[in-house]
């Protein structure tokens, strides 16, 4: 058969079993393709002829040899097969690529289990202590396991693998003399080979602050020095001063709250090296809450405060400008850094942040401390009735005086709104916003909401819902959702025809259910967005529960503060 037929031949079949693909290797190939890439036709795997080979299906059992159909039964990069022509004894297949994600056999592990063939730690020193060869390079060992032709095999850097079944993991090394030789990677199983008892559960959590395990062996594969030795390194981490950090042995730890556990190595050409210890599956333990103030040094403060002390808005954690650090949500998992936001990653003695200002790198920042007496608890509901002592705002300015019209004029004066309890410069809620807020002594900050936890336990109830309205109907939980002019009441839940903020979420105890009339912002009377485009809202016909007639106000188009300067009295 002339190729050109048989390149013909594979094409139509090709395109009536696009699905035969392969992934990786092709080591697992079972498809039926049996032309190679310039088109032979395959030689049967039971078959001697044209071309003698050792590859029997009786011999190879698990290879799946059968009939000429394509495989690679000795790991090369690709399927491949004999073929019938006498002069051509074997070529690789023009089988696809697959375009779906290869399945997942085992884990790669950061240990090896039979021939370390899923090992995937980093590892990059052999046995004798010889620096591995990268992978993609050819000096000083030209080699062909490159990742192109071992694809998914881990072949980075140059960390030791195991791409063509010896008994371990290994590496070509840099030095000309010693072209390979097998690493130092610890086993998975119950030997002693990082530390004693060391077994595959040995794993940490986060940032391994609290790892008590027993590797002993250093990501390149150094082993590690003991903690009461000086020698070759000298050092501060000894455990008669540092006493809770269980420094014993060699073991890896992370006593300075590093990115990872770690050690000094017994090299004297280097000094010390993370160790490669895996991440737990479990969850982390849950040892303190997430708090919104501060206890201690601060280490658990979860809030969003990102203005330093000084006033100076925080870089993000995740940004290089205009500060380059390493304090990353990569390098310090479990620490919190998400935008901007004030924390303690590092031991220090306080929340902290990176700056915005080149010329300040790093500074603290005013969080609440929780031990404060004067810090109240919570607060309900969207804190209408909070009479506690917060006085900072979420993302760390400090609050104006109530009392005062400086840095910002405003209209909430505690003489006509008493009511409010408008005291010092403690954040409010006095025109049914979402949540407490303040005006900020910062001039360029006219105001922000606070930080204020909410309760845990059920708020407390002043009136009871009423099916009709007593005052501006704020307590009215009747089930009427047509407007006073006879419009159906759009969906709180919806934002479809009027967009609006008045949420569940921004509104928490409004009874904001399905359609209903209410009265979510201290307006006076229930009230609704309606189904009609042309009409954003209007005054319900909520029967009063006494014989008082409602007066009517405009209700703010979308509760911003800058929406708010005309004052609401109830």
């Amino acid at each position: 058969m002339g190729v050109q037929k048989a390149a013909l031949l594979f094409s139509l079949f090709f395109f009536s079993a696009a699905e035969d693909c392969f992934h990786c290797t092709g080591d697992d190939y079972r498809g039926k393709i049996s032309i190679t890439e310039s088109g032979y036709t395959c030689q049967r795997w039971d078959s001697q002829t044209p071309h003698k080979h050792e590859f029997i299906p009786s011999a190879f059992p698990v290879k799946f040899l059968e009939e000429n159909y394509c495989r690679n039964p000795d790991r090369l990069h690709m399927p491949w097969c004999y073929t019938t022509n006498p002069s051509k004894r074997w070529e690789f297949c023009s089988v696809p690529r697959c375009t779906t994600e290869p399945p997942t056999v085992v884990p790669e592990l950061t240990c090896f289990t039979g021939e370390g063939r899923s090992y995937r730690g980093t590892i990059s020193v052999t046995k004798s202590g010889k620096t591995c060869q990268k992978w993609t390079s050819q000096t000083p060992h030209k080699h062909g396991r490159t990742p192109e032709n071992n694809q998914c095999k881990g072949l980075e850097e140059n960390y030791c693998r195991n791409p063509d079944d010896e008994n371990a993991p290994w590496c070509y090394t840099t030095d000309p003399e010693t072209r390979w030789e097998f690493c130092n990677v610890p086993s998975c199983g119950d030997q002693p080979q990082p530390g004693p008892n060391w077994t595959a559960e040995d794993c940490m959590h986060c940032t391994g602050d609290d790892y008590k395990g027993k590797i002993s062996i250093t990501e390149s594969g150094y082993t590690c020095q003991r903690w009461i030795s000086q020698t070759p390194h000298k050092h501060d981490f000894v455990l008669s001063i540092l006493p809770v950090k269980h420094l014993e042995e060699n073991y890896c730890r992370n006593p300075d709250g590093q990115p990872r556990p770690w050690c000094y190595t017994t090299d004297p050409s280097k000094r010390w090296e993370h160790c490669s210890i895996p991440q737990c599956t479990t969850t982390p333990p849950t040892t303190v809450p997430e708090f919104t103030c501060i206890t201690g040094e601060g280490r658990s403060y979860r809030g969003t405060i990102s203005v330093t002390k000084s006033g100076k808005t925080c870089q993000k954690w995740t940004s290089q400008t205009p500060h380059k650090h390493s304090r990353t949500p990569e390098n310090y998992l479990c620490k919190g850094l998400e935008e901007n936001y004030c924390r303690n990653t590092d031991n220090e003695k306080a929340p902290w942040c990176y700056t915005t200002d080149p010329e300040t790198r790093w500074e603290y920042c005013n969080v609440p401390n929780c031990e404060d007496p004067s810090r109240p608890d919570c607060m309900h509901c969207n804190g209408e009735d909070y009479r506690g002592k917060i006085s900072i705002t979420e993302s760390g300015y400090t609050c104006q005086r109530w009392d005062s019209q400086t840095p910002h004029k405003h209209d909430f004066v505690l003489s006509i709104l008493p009511v409010k309890h408008l005291e010092e410069n403690y954040c409010r809620n006095p025109d049914g916003s979402p949540r407490p807020w303040c005006y900020t002594t910062n001039p360029s900050k006219s105001w922000e909401y606070c930080s204020i936890p909410r309760c845990t336990t059920t708020p407390p109830t002043i009136v009871p819902e009423l099916t009709c309205t007593t005052k501006d109907g704020g307590s009215y939980r009747g089930t009427i959702s047509v407007t006073k002019s006879g419009k159906t009441c759009q969906k709180w839940t919806s934002q479809t025809p009027h967009n609006h903020d008045r949420t569940q979420q921004n509104y928490p105890c409004k009874g904001l259910d399905e359609n209903y009339c209410r009265n979510p912002d201290n307006v006076q009377a229930p009230w609704c967005y309606t189904t009609d485009p042309e009409t954003r809202w209007e005054y319900c016909n909520v029967p009063n529960c006494g014989d008082q007639p409602q007066s009517e106000i405009r209700v703010p188009e979308s509760g911003g503060r800058d929406e708010r300067h005309t004052i609401h009295v109830a």
